[in-house]
């Protein structure tokens, strides 16, 4: 039976990788986390957990190499699946890992970072909204968000109304909670559409 114990000579190591990298991905390595460089060691990863990723969702996201120590992505991971905290929150993963033969055990968090691999969609592909030729400036017509799976700066949702020279102007509230639509200059309804 062996016994887990705590080195003065182990650190408490934070990596941080960024998501979609391939399998293979050298995260970082636990002969940096050691400061004495006593040979003959060897690395086993004990146990996988996280309070941001559910237990389930953990099994085989990294592996450490026996020899070497070097911590690499054993899946292609993606934040917005793994995390159950979105937007700015970090998403961690801490491993502990065996350092033999003394059965030293260190706690390795992992930082998974976010990439700007999601695009913004709508709910619904199509919104129409009818206002009649007559109409003067001054409707407001509210109109679905967009939203974006990734988080942070990764998530900010930008509008555009087209073609740039249309009746209407593009209001998007300070908090970004809301967008509408105003009618500004007086419809022709030979040659007005408009796209968001």
């Amino acid at each position: 039976m062996h016994s887990f114990s705590t080195s003065p000579n182990l650190r408490h190591p934070t990596f941080r990788v960024k998501e979609q990298l391939p399998v293979g991905h050298v995260v970082g390595n636990m002969s940096d986390v050691m400061t004495s460089q006593d040979g003959g060691r060897s690395f086993s990863v004990l146990a996988t957990h996280s309070q941001d990723v559910q237990d389930a969702k953990l099994t085989n996201l990294f592996t450490v190499n026996s020899e070497s120590g070097a911590v690499q992505t054993a899946a292609i991971i993606d934040r917005e699946q793994l995390c159950t905290i979105a937007g700015t929150s970090p998403c961690v993963v801490s491993l502990d890992v065996a350092i033999l033969p003394r059965f030293d055990v260190v706690t390795v968090d992992i930082e998974i970072l976010d990439i700007n691999d999601n695009r913004p969609s709508f709910s619904v592909n199509t919104t129409t909204r009818h206002v009649i030729e007559s109409a003067s400036p001054g409707p407001v017509f509210l109109l679905p968000l967009a939203a974006d799976q990734d988080g942070g700066h990764n998530g900010v949702v930008e509008y555009q109304l087209l073609p740039a020279t249309s009746p209407f102007r593009l209001v998007v509230s300070e908090d970004a909670a809301e967008l509408t639509v105003e009618l500004v200059e007086a419809l022709n309804r030979e040659n007005t559409y408009v796209r968001i």
